[in-house]
């Protein structure tokens, strides 16, 4: 299946940092091992210089509109990471946007696990499927999207008792991820696809994770 992953922009929170999408990273470069085709467009990586404002926020990075266009014509699946709190309303207004654009194609919202600055989407989940998504992925990404678009493909009816995935269709079937149950081996995954990123794009903007001058070291 040809799978197309989107991050929303970047934001610093405070902290001077644009943080990389390393567990959409992770996912990607095991999906690609399990055979899955898979295009990224990271919406912050690929204009990092632009900004735009808003009534109530600056953004930097691709409109939704624009990373709508560069969606492949033989993409089978729509995966859209929640990547940060902040952004969680440019990450609605681009589940909305595939939606106007591919109204028949399945729409995943990735839950991000690896910040302190990302949020729960087992409380947002209803404002994603008011978006236009179809599933809701929680917990650790990599088995849990394998097993999800492959009954999607097969039109498998399980799917709606998997663990921490909630379905548009029944919404009311929350089964929380068993992650800090399950065993995961690290050693078994696959190094994150960051060649699938325009990380020489995050450099070339000089950002770093807060100022930091002789003048203002802890001591």
């Amino acid at each position: 299946a040809r799978i197309a992953a989107s991050r929303g922009h970047g934001n610093f929170s405070g902290s001077g940092i644009p943080y990389f999408p390393s567990e959409l990273a992770g996912l990607a470069a095991y999906l690609i091992q399990e055979g899955h085709g898979v295009t990224v467009i990271d919406a912050f990586g690929e204009a990092p210089k632009r900004v735009r404002r808003t009534p109530t926020h600056w953004i930097q990075g691709l409109t939704a509109a624009e990373v709508v266009e560069r969606i492949p014509a033989d993409t089978e699946a729509v995966a859209v990471f929640a990547h940060l709190t902040v952004a969680h309303l440019v990450t609605l207004e681009i589940v909305r946007t595939v939606r106007q654009r591919f109204p028949k194609l399945p729409i995943l919202v990735l839950e991000n696990t690896t910040k302190v600055n990302s949020y729960s989407l087992r409380r947002a989940h209803g404002q994603f499927f008011a978006a236009g998504a179809d599933h809701v992925v929680l917990g650790f990404l990599e088995k849990r999207v394998l097993a999800l678009l492959a009954g999607l493909a097969a039109g498998d009816p399980k799917i709606k008792s998997m663990d921490g995935v909630i379905h548009r269709e029944w919404p009311g079937q929350i089964r929380p991820p068993i992650d800090f149950v399950e065993e995961l081996d690290l050693d078994q995954l696959p190094f994150p696809a960051w060649e699938l990123f325009p990380v020489a794009n995050y450099w070339s903007i000089g950002y770093a994770h807060a100022p930091f001058t002789a003048r203002n070291t802890c001591r």
